[in-house]
């Protein structure tokens, strides 16, 4: 019997240990980074070369031509991975995460902005690699002669896998010592590497119970809440509801933070003067450089992104019943609750998430008419008219939530006079930053100066109202400006501490809460963004329901920041309410709601998409010239005619009219055809949002 050598068992060694360093020396940035990495956590080298081992040589059964198949695949699929670990490094100082491959259509449809990614060379080289490896597949490929050498190694791997992946039946993580840094991605990454980091965020894709969670302890908590309320300086329902509109601004931050520079011009001249007259303050938000939707859901349901893994997206993730949310608790006040956001409606899923929320609709970039853009995307001047024009068309009370897209990145340097061509609105920065830099932050600087008009342009209407309304404005997180913070650390504004103070400048963005008829304001208000749907509500005096009033106790008992776990010490946080606080979230978000007496909340039936009823009134046909024109209301860019159900190619002329080329054998002579006339709003998935009623109209030629 031929005992087998090692050389035998060579290519499952050697390819496992040139696939990690191929994909560290791609993810760290080049061979130095890695070598550095290796000899500062050699403990965690080891185990991506054992995890390495496992997850290809779990096909070592197959014949050597199929196995080296299965592993070219891997490899690419692998060097794909980590060439996007290291773009998003770069441009959001973030590694990428599991679950970011949920959000393909986001990502694809952001990442045309950005030309620094050269996704088309990235394709290109795998697939040229792909070629070479087949090729010297099929031509070197011999079978392998040891099968029970191939299945032993395929079986060792199995159990290898399922064990580093399940923790059982042996505790491997505790024996080899794996850390899951859950708090801070890019340090997770930058000490397990990014092939074990990526593995061990695979494994916490399960949301278990939390220790204690049982209707006993729910309960428990919500008593002690009410009494706290009842104890507390809550302030007393009054009979005013005013219209609440609540305005997310796309990395709205105060760049003269970074006192080392100099601005020609005030970019936020009419939101400072607000901060000293009405309730102002920082507002501390989940995220930096993106990640809008987690500052959304956080100011919109005052759950905390804290109490759930890091860098998961809740819309794209979680969030998939019916949940609690200040738009739910107005609309049963009796307010007409909205949504409104610039951009494509299926984004982050917020179609059917707002729906989740208890809104009454949404309007998107599909059901706006001519809308006006600044750079790529559509401006705040625009989304100020859409909150304008919704208050307005309600006899209820309104609540507004709107989300800008103006300010977002990449901020398009190279054609930066088509928004700084006025020489006196011209914002020219001084100060030691390099070229690149200077241009980034003046076109962000002149940005955000617009910004500041369309909310003036906002507050400034209301003033002249007889309606009570209060506005709140704040960003969702800082600006990227630039790749791995580039102007902040030359404006030596961030200094890769990492320290309380610099969390702070990292995660902190100003806010503002105007209104035309409160008394009571404060300023120099530090609170995280999961807080302020429970201190709105309280500040105009509309009951909060049993969580926001749980919500509204702890702040006002001195948690008002929900930091990440490492400041928890430092800033002496009560670990009793945190838990309560994670165990309240876990009940409202995955659990039976025992603190709603288990009863388990309705979509709203009502929800729609758009502005108001697609309405056709009337068809005109031009035989001759071969045109349809439909006359009606509520016709955007994304309106399309439908004749006997067929899609016609069209033309919008205005908001009440479209008109569409008719097919020629509905137009020859002496024929008389009859036609189902309808209208359809379709977006960019060409999914249908919104239908108009039929109209029958006969053509005689």
């Amino acid at each position: 019997m031929r005992i087998p050598k090692l050389r035998d068992y060579s290519i499952y060694i050697l390819l496992p240990i040139v696939f990690v360093f191929s994909i560290e020396v791609i993810s760290a940035g080049g061979v130095f980074p890695l070598i550095k990495w290796i000899a500062a956590y050699p403990r965690e080298c080891l185990i991506s070369l054992l995890l390495a081992f496992a997850l290809l040589n779990v096909f070592a059964f197959f014949s050597r031509a199929i196995y080296l198949n299965i592993i070219n695949v891997i490899f690419v699929l692998a060097l794909g991975l980590s060439y996007a670990n290291r773009m998003k490094i770069k441009l959001r100082s973030e590694p990428i995460l599991p679950w970011d491959l949920q959000l393909q259509k986001e990502v694809l449809n952001i990442a045309k902005y950005f030309d620094s990614i050269s996704i088309k060379g990235l394709i290109i080289v795998l697939l040229v690699l792909i070629i070479i490896v087949e090729a010297y597949i099929f031509m070197r490929a011999v079978k392998s002669k040891n099968k029970t050498k191939s299945f032993l190694v395929s079986i060792i791997s199995v159990m290898l896998l399922f064990n580093l992946y399940a923790n059982r039946p042996f505790p491997l993580h505790q024996t080899l010592g794996t850390i899951t840094i859950t708090w801070d991605q890019g340090v997770h990454y930058s000490q397990n590497g990014f092939l074990l980091g990526f593995f061990l965020n695979l494994r916490m894709f399960t949301i278990e119970e939390p220790v204690g969670y049982t209707q006993k302890r729910i309960e428990s908590i919500s008593n002690k809440a009410a009494v706290a309320s009842v104890n507390s300086t809550t302030v007393e329902s009054v009979s005013v509801k005013p219209n609440i509109i609540i305005i997310m601004s796309e990395a709205f931050w105060d760049p003269t933070a970074m006192d080392n520079l100099s601005f020609s011009k005030d970019c936020l001249p009419f939101f400072r003067e607000m901060q000293k007259d009405y309730t102002s303050g920082k507002i501390i938000t989940p995220v930096y450089g993106g990640g809008t939707v987690n500052t959304e859901f956080e100011v919109l349901t005052g759950l905390s992104t804290k109490f759930i893994r890091s860098g998961a997206i809740v819309y794209s993730q979680y969030l998939n019943r019916p949940i609690d949310s200040i738009a739910r608790i107005l609309s049963e006040e009796g307010y007409s609750t909205t949504a409104i956001h610039p951009y494509h409606n299926w984004f982050y899923k917020r179609n059917t998430v707002f729906k989740l929320m208890g809104f009454d609709r949404f309007i998107s970039s599909e059901f706006m008419y001519n809308p006006e853009y600044r750079g790529q995307f559509i401006s705040d001047h625009e989304v100020t008219k859409k909150i304008i024009n919704q208050t307005q068309r309600t006899k209820e009370k309104d609540f507004v939530f709107a989300v800008t897209m103006q300010n977002h990145g990449p901020y398009d340097i190279e054609n930066n006079d088509t928004d700084n061509g006025r020489n006196e609105d011209r914002i020219v920065v001084k100060g030691e930053l390099s070229e690149e830099s200077r241009k980034i932050l003046e076109y962000y600087a002149q940005n955000i100066y617009y910004s500041d008009q369309a909310l003036k342009e906002l507050v400034e209407y209301y003033e002249g109202s007889q309606e009570p309304t209060v506005i709140l404005f704040f960003g969702d997180h800082l600006p990227m400006l630039g790749e791995n913070r580039q102007v902040y650390t030359e404006a030596k504004f961030l200094e890769g501490k990492s320290s309380y103070e610099e969390y702070l400048k990292v995660y902190g963005v100003p806010f503002v809460i105007w209104d035309n008829y409160l008394e009571n304001r404060e300023n120099d208000l530090c609170m995280s963004t999961n807080f302020m749907p429970a201190y709105i509500l309280n500040m105009v005096g509309i009951s909060k329901g049993s969580f926001m009033e749980y919500l509204f106790g702890i702040y006002e008992r001195g948690l008002k920041i929900i930091p990440n776990i490492g400041f928890y010490e430092e800033l002496e946080i009560d670990g009793n309410s945190i838990n309560e606080y994670k165990l309240l979230q876990y009940d409202l978000l995955f659990g039976k709601r025992y603190l709603y007496g288990g009863e388990q909340l309705k979509e709203k039936d009502s929800y729609y998409l758009g502005y108001s009823e697609l309405l056709i009134n009337n068809i005109e046909v031009d035989s001759k010239e071969a045109i349809m024109k439909v006359i009606g209301k509520g016709f955007t860019k994304s309106s399309v005619i439908f004749i006997n159900n067929e899609q016609m190619e069209t033309i919008l002329l205005d908001d009440n009219n479209l008109k569409a080329l008719m097919p020629k054998e509905f137009l020859e002579a002496g024929k008389e055809v009859e036609m189902e006339v309808h209208v359809k709003i379709v977006d960019s998935l060409d999914r249908i949002l919104a239908e108009s009623n039929k109209l029958n109209t006969t053509v005689k030629n």
